[in-house]
């Protein structure tokens, strides 16, 4: 489901706004909200999971991991997790002090 618009004063010829909820075919539901008139601009994304959280800022580069279990927040800065031009290294599960986190890309 999505609701777009165009609220802003900006000289567009297209939506500058949209909230978006995805669902999932094992059930997960996702959201997303993309606007074009926010300031300052902000480019992140979360992800929330039963027993923590992952920040991404694209601003830093730099990824916030939390778990639950162990109570603590860790920094991965730059974002080594992510290299979008090495899709290889991302099968590669990634661990430290508070979580584990395996990623395959969507796209080989």
């Amino acid at each position: 489901m999505a609701k777009t618009g165009k609220i802003s004063g900006l000289e567009l010829d297209v939506e500058d706004v949209a909230e978006i909820t995805l669902r999932f075919e094992n059930g997960l539901i996702g959201s997303v909200h993309l606007d074009y008139f926010q300031r300052p601009p902000e480019h992140t994304l979360q992800i929330s999971f039963e027993r923590g959280l992952v920040r991404w800022d694209n601003a830093t580069g730099a990824a916030e991991v939390y778990s639950v279990d162990e109570d603590c927040w860790e920094t991965l800065s730059p974002l080594r997790i992510l290299n979008a031009t090495n899709y290889s290294s991302m099968r590669q599960p990634i661990s430290w002090r508070c979580c584990w986190v395996r990623l395959v890309p969507a796209v080989t």
